[in-house]
């Protein structure tokens, strides 16, 4: 009879385990089998889940924002435009400060890229009122910058938004572009102003769609090639955030944000998520519960 009962109890934990391994098993055609970080849950999160995403994105402020951070340092920037209009901005925090300007006396009026190591060096690469185009970079928090000899990362291009950079030169993504993110030296990820996000692999020579289904979409930032986060407006939120795991394929919604205008997004090295609406900044550890930086 022991041993009968024995046998019932093992057959039932098995059965558990089968059905855990299914509803835990990772989306199918996920670009990385093995994400660096712990995937986003909408199980319990701290803000309300939004509905399905609407288009176009909220309206507010045309002031188009960067964003980049590292742990314990955050770098925004205001784009501004070199050819007349307001002058662009950068500011600097670190562990949860107020931020402060820090583009001193480089005479950028328009930011191209931003780029945050530590909390002592920055750079970014601007143009000045001539709309020539150089690299600033800080070794101490941005007291200080040196104008460096080389540009060789991706960027937002002053050749009109058909044109982003590249390493090697200005490329054609085929869309207008909201923004650019580079993964590697030739693969990087471009969000149209219409809402789709293109790939490319090959240093811009070819681009794919890589996701299309997530109108109001205005920023998206990569953590690796499967895992990403988009900050949208919903019917009922318009400042939603989502995620995916399958590079951009299918999109889930995680989080509703305070505020009325989603701005800009980035994920810092450790896979904290970074967003700013109506000009606040609110940091995630898993894209679903958030708090103010």
């Amino acid at each position: 009879m022991v041993g009968l009962v024995a046998f019932a109890v093992l057959v039932v934990v098995l059965v558990y385990l089968a059905v855990a391994h299914v509803r835990d098993a990772p989306p199918t055609g996920a670009a990385v089998a093995n994400p660096t970080s712990t995937p986003p849950s909408a199980s319990a999160p701290t803000t309300t889940t939004p509905s399905e995403p609407i288009g176009p994105p909220a309206t507010g402020s045309s002031a188009q924002v960067l964003l980049e951070s590292e742990p314990g340092v955050v770098l925004r920037a205001a784009r501004g435009n070199c050819d007349g209009g307001a002058p662009g901005s950068v500011e600097l925090s670190t562990g949860g400060e107020d931020f402060s300007a820090v583009v001193g006396d480089t005479g950028a009026v328009e930011i191209l890229s931003l780029e945050v190591v530590s909390r002592h060096d920055l750079a970014f690469v601007g143009a000045d009122d001539a709309c020539e185009i150089s690299r600033y970079v800080s070794t101490d928090g941005g007291a200080s910058w040196d104008q460096a000899s080389t540009d060789t990362g991706w960027r937002l291009s002053l050749d009109g938004d058909q044109t982003v950079q590249s390493p090697t030169g200005p490329v054609q993504p085929g869309c207008a572009v909201r923004s650019v993110q580079g993964l590697a030296p030739l693969d990087a990820r471009v969000l149209c102003r219409d809402g789709e996000v293109l790939g490319t692999v090959n240093g811009g020579a070819t681009w794919e769609v890589i996701s299309d289904d997530l109108p109001g979409i205005v920023a998206v930032a990569y953590r690796n090639l499967s895992l990403a986060y988009a900050l949208a407006s919903a019917r009922d939120c318009p400042a939603a955030v989502y995620a995916t795991l399958d590079a951009g394929a299918t999109w889930s919604p995680t989080a509703c944000l305070e505020g009325e205008q989603p701005q800009a997004l980035t994920v810092d090295p450790d896979g904290r998520a970074v967003a700013q609406v109506d000009g606040v900044v609110q940091v995630s550890r898993n894209g679903a519960s958030w708090r103010a930086w």
